[in-house]
């Protein structure tokens, strides 16, 4: 399997992070991400798993963190 391409909008941890943080939180479950190109950036940092579902929450991903939260 080929590894992910990084996404140039979001380079690094820090730079996607920062702009996650600048989202409003949801007043109830969201219906789908936030940001849904954000899925792609967050999987291609090849970070930790905790760390990975914590940027998906952040993006209101929540399939996507429930997935790395159940496989770990």
């Amino acid at each position: 399997m080929a590894a992910p391409t990084p996404n140039p909008s979001f380079p690094t941890f820090s730079a996607l992070c920062t702009h996650m943080l600048t989202l409003p939180a949801p007043l109830s479950p969201p219906p789908k991400p936030t940001s849904p190109s954000l899925t792609a950036a967050i999987s291609s940092l090849s970070l930790y798993p905790t760390l990975e579902a914590a940027l998906h929450i952040l993006d209101n991903d929540l399939p996507s963190a429930h997935f790395l939260v159940r496989h770990m």
